[in-house]
């Protein structure tokens, strides 16, 4: 039933039909990747959640449903989520066990009967269908009694899901409700929405499994230690065996057999009868107990599984002579935990599948599915399993992967499967999911073409999923058996629709991913074009943001001066991370000057430059004689910010026997100068910057964990030059402009293929690189055309020729000159190159490398 100009829509759960309007498709490169990024996100909690609920004990179940309630309403944007259980002590009473509601509302009674206040809803439910209402005030007359009540808790729009577990009775429902404003049901919303029902259904069972384990149990050991059930003797020197009428019957002995050891021995099963056997070896040689459990096969061929529990009687002489004891069926008990690992193994296999499609680019998925494929034949026990995907442009299955065990083959890769198997793959587009148990007797008079095909390659049963997104069927995933009939029961077939949908969600990221790498792909072939047919002009832009020398334009550096400004009115600690060279120290000054403090100069500190024995007079000042050489008191840099900013660069190199000192000044403001008892109290804003990574410094025991999270209130990642390479040319023309008003010289030019070289270049020193080479590029400029020397991209034609030792020469050559021949400290060429000082130096003797005259002798 549906009615949608009143926003309600009834459905089966079991169908696939659409359950409201579909959302329209996308059409811009922007909306798909929003709706790309929004399915990942809730894929994502769907993971998560499936993870949480593996393994979970039954006493955390509640606590856990009730966590997952609330993020799953903070990701979708719902307002009130309510969990009903049939009752266990009252059969047919529907009562709400869980709730969340993201604001308060009227109170609900103790217990809430289903059928007491939501009659109309019920029947829906027992009906096992699925209730999604955009607007409670457009019920129909016959649901009177559930729109005053839901109007009464301020309910305006509700979805309501039949919980079951794989298939199975109804044990429940989950409802989403909207108070704030009405809102519609997306058939991709509901959809995942029963996913997350069907983790809680399955959470729920398994709790109750788990109850019914631990009550089995407790009755199987009253039974054992109060009742003769199961009792026998076993007269040893007699080879006589007396029972119960009751372990006759577990064993399939007539109440008038004769019964010996080698009888019972030949009942039980082949796989176990060896540990038996051993285990009464040893009671009667070591007169210990009897404990074990084993499988048994009657005549019929039925097999159940034993506990046992025995003990051995001494005679006159000291040795047994009688072992007695009792045994109780636990084939109920095996078979409750069989189903209850499989179910937990099955969760498992889906949370693994679902975790190991998040966040993979577009090209490895078709191997990802190629890999989870092969698990699930190793997990399931087919002999192939098999994906096609419907082509966008014939519509034909095309099969895309295919995978067997040993001794199979898979099917072909990259043919049409409707030539081969019309009516098979006709049945599954049309969203039905076909379980066919016994081939080709399965198959009805029309699928002439898959008889022919069943009989040539053995196949006894085959199972195909189809695999939906949005009410599209994009493929098919099938199960093949070839060896063996299939033995599945219909709720695992139930669970594989869930594995079809993870597969088919994987599949339209793939192709959401695609179609945008294509719209961009177009979008830089058309730049290309216009580039090409005009010449490179140079153009004055105006920034958006204008923050003295900051220079450019790129999203990543606007996205940087906005969070600056953010920040710059508040007293937070601003940490600002970025590579050497990036501008951390103009983006501090920017900050400084946006704020209230910008009547009064920055204060800046390199903690990178001072020695550690000097840094703590350097900031907090000494008084006269404070140590040896200390002839005169020295007011500290704490002291001279005071009131102000104090930037402390290169924060990585503060020494950690300081820096709790640091950590009183931002937590207090307080501080002692060196020689002196006396409290200072200054007001400092502190804005700090470093390369390194503090995090791997707080692991490494560098740096203090309290002093880190004190300044890391509010970091700002300073984009390295490659990362805003639209911001080059504007740079390149500053900074030309700049070193020509320093030389005198004016440049009208540059050429465009050495502007694109410019932008290509990964320039590694970032701003403070890119000033280099230009400044010597405008000392070597001739005339008003700019031509610039690229490192990278410089000699190409004689640098491919070199053997690696002369390729390891220019390079340390090269790194030596850009840091004038320093190789030891901060920025020094050994730290550039990434190696050992005394390595350096060993290689340099090797390549003959020798520092010119009247270079720097530090290193």
């Amino acid at each position: 039933m549906s009615d949608k100009a009143n926003g309600i829509t009834i459905d089966n759960a079991e169908e696939d039909r659409g359950i409201v309007e579909s959302r329209p498709v996308p059409d811009g490169p922007r909306e798909i990747r929003e709706e790309f990024e929004a399915r990942l996100q809730f894929e994502t909690l769907i993971a998560d959640l499936s993870l949480k609920f593996i393994n979970l004990p039954a006493m955390e179940v509640d606590a856990e449903i009730k966590d997952a309630q609330r993020r799953v309403c903070q990701c979708l944007g719902v307002d009130l989520c309510g969990l009903w259980q049939w009752s266990a002590e009252s059969p047919g009473f529907l009562a709400l066990t869980h709730l969340y509601r993201s604001e308060k509302g009227p109170p609900t009674p103790e217990p809430m009967d289903a059928l007491e206040y939501f009659p109309w809803c019920l029947d829906q439910l027992l009906a096992g269908k699925v209730i999604a209402v955009s607007s409670v005030q457009g019920m129909p007359p016959e649901a009177a009694r559930d729109k005053v009540v839901f109007s009464h808790f301020g309910i305006q729009s509700t979805l309501v899901i039949p919980l079951s577990a794989g298939g199975g009775p109804l044990i429940g429902a989950l409802g989403f409700n909207a108070t704030k404003e009405e809102r519609v049901w997306p058939e991709a919303l509901v959809k995942r929405l029963r996913i997350i029902a069907e983790i809680f259904a399955n959470a729920i069972t398994r709790k109750r499994s788990d109850q019914v384990l631990y009550e089995s149990k407790e009755r199987l050991s009253l039974a054992t230690v109060a009742a003769g059930l199961g009792v026998w003797i076993w007269d040893v020197s007699r080879d006589e065996i007396w029972a119960t009428e009751n372990w006759r019957r577990m064993f399939g002995f007539t109440p008038e057999a004769s019964i010996q050891y080698g009888a019972v021995m030949q009942r039980i099963h082949p796989q176990d009868r060896e540990a038996v056997a051993r285990v009464v070896r040893q009671a009667i040689a070591e007169r210990a107990d009897i404990v074990t459990e084993y499988r048994v096969v009657l005549p019929d061929g039925i097999e159940r599984w034993i506990a046992a529990r025995g003990r051995a009687r001494l005679g006159s002489t000291g040795t047994p002579t009688k072992v007695l004891g009792v045994s109780v069926d636990i084939t109920d008990r095996k078979r409750a935990e069989r189903a209850l690992e499989e179910r937990v193994r099955f969760e498992r296999l889906l949370s693994d599948l679902s975790a190991a499609f998040i966040n993979q680019p577009p090209e490895r998925i078709d191997g990802v599915i190629h890999d989870s494929l092969q698990r699930l034949l190793e997990t399931l026990g087919n002999d192939r399993s098999s994906l096609a995907q419907f082509s966008q442009g014939t519509g034909q299955a095309i099969v895309t992967h295919s995978c067997a065990v040993s001794g199979v083959e898979p099917f072909p890769v990259g043919i049409a499967a409707d030539d081969r198997l019309p009516w098979y793959v006709a049945a599954v587009r049309s969203g039905n999911t076909l379980f066919l148990k016994n081939l080709p007797d399965d198959f009805p008079p029309e699928a002439v073409k898959e008889r022919q095909v069943c009989l040539a390659q053995g196949i006894k049963s085959s199972v195909a999923v189809p695999l939906r997104v949005g009410g599209s069927v994009l493929g098919i995933i099938s199960f093949s058996f070839l060896r063996r009939h299939c033995e599945w029961q219909p709720e695992v077939v139930s669970r594989l629709q869930m594995i079809g949908e993870i597969f088919a969600n994987a599949l339209m990221r793939k192709q959401s991913d695609e179609a945008i790498r294509a719209a961009l792909a177009e979008n830089e072939r058309l730049r290309e074009r216009l580039e090409r047919e005009n010449l490179y002009l140079r153009e004055q832009i105006t920034v958006k943001h204008h923050h003295g020398q900051i220079i450019g334009k790129s999203r990543a550096l606007k996205k940087v001066l906005s969070e600056a400004e953010r920040v710059a009115d508040v007293e937070t600690p601003v940490l600002l991370l970025g590579e050497t060279g990036t501008g951390k120290e103009l983006l501090a000054q920017a900050i400084h000057e946006l704020s209230a403090r910008k009547n009064r100069a920055m204060v800046i500190v390199n903690c990178a430059s001072l020695p550690a024995t000097l840094i703590e007079s350097e900031l907090f000042g000494r008084e006269a004689g404070a140590y040896t050489g200390a002839a005169s008191a020295q007011v500290g840099r704490f002291t001279v910010a005071d009131g102000s900013t104090l930037f402390l660069d290169e924060i990585g190199e503060f020494p950690i026997e300081l820096q709790a000192k640091l950590l009183r000044v931002l937590q207090d403001g307080r501080f002692e100068r060196l020689g002196s008892p006396a409290s200072i109290k200054v007001d400092v804003r502190i804005i700090a910057a470093t390369n390194r990574d503090l995090e791997q410094a707080v692991r490494d025991g560098k740096f203090r964990a309290d002093l880190y999270h004190r300044l890391n209130v509010f970091p700002i990642r300073v984009p390295p030059l490659r990362d805003r390479r639209e911001d080059i040319p504007l740079l390149v023309w500053t900074f030309v402009e700049v070193f020509g008003r320093r030389m005198g010289k004016t440049i009208s030019s540059i050429p465009r293929k050495m502007m694109e070289q410019l932008q290509q270049y990964s320039w590694p020193g970032n701003i403070r690189e890119l000033s280099n080479v230009l400044e010597r590029a405008m000392i070597l400029a001739t005339d008003d055309s700019l031509l610039v020397e690229i490192p990278a991209l410089d000699s190409g034609s004689s640098r491919s020729r070199m053997t690696l030792s002369e390729g390891m020469k220019e390079q340390i050559l090269r790194v030596l000159q850009d840091t004038g021949w320093r190789i030891r400290g901060v920025g020094g060429a050994a730290e550039v190159l990434g190696i050992k000082p005394t390595t350096l130096e060993a290689r340099m003797a090797k390549l003959g490398i020798k520092r010119p005259r009247g270079s720097s002798n530090i290193s």
